[in-house]
């Protein structure tokens, strides 16, 4: 995470924010006691891009593990991390294909909708 980095000595080895003392943490904290994200930015030095990595950050690490525990003996990767997640509407799946992918899990619910699956393999 650019907006982090680890302090190992100072704050008992806590993340904080890049050039603060603030821990990371105290972000989760806050939001947990009911405070919104301007009011955060309003008593702490740091700006709504870090909140939003920092938060992006925790959505990701809590998501893969689950999917990668359940598919034990297999590879798993997210489209983030292939550089697909710019991708438009209908190069996904042929992206998926074309890197050799066997098996691709979404949330998607409309995909058999959007998307002629009968052709796949």
């Amino acid at each position: 995470m650019p907006c982090c980095r680890k302090r190992s000595v100072e704050l008992s080895g806590a993340w904080v924010f890049r050039g603060t003392r603030m821990p990371v943490a105290t972000i989760f904290e806050n939001l947990e006691d009911g405070l919104t994200i301007d009011e955060i930015i309003e008593q702490f030095d740091v700006t709504r891009e870090q909140i939003a990595e920092v938060l992006e950050f925790a959505a990701r690490s809590l998501e893969a593990p689950v999917i990668a525990r359940a598919l034990t003996g297999h590879t798993v990767r997210e489209a983030r991390a292939q550089g697909w997640d710019t991708l438009e509407n209908g190069q996904l799946l042929p992206a998926a294909e074309a890197a050799g992918f066997d098996l691709f899990p979404t949330t998607d619910k409309n995909i058999k909708y959007q998307q002629n699956l009968s052709q796949r393999k």
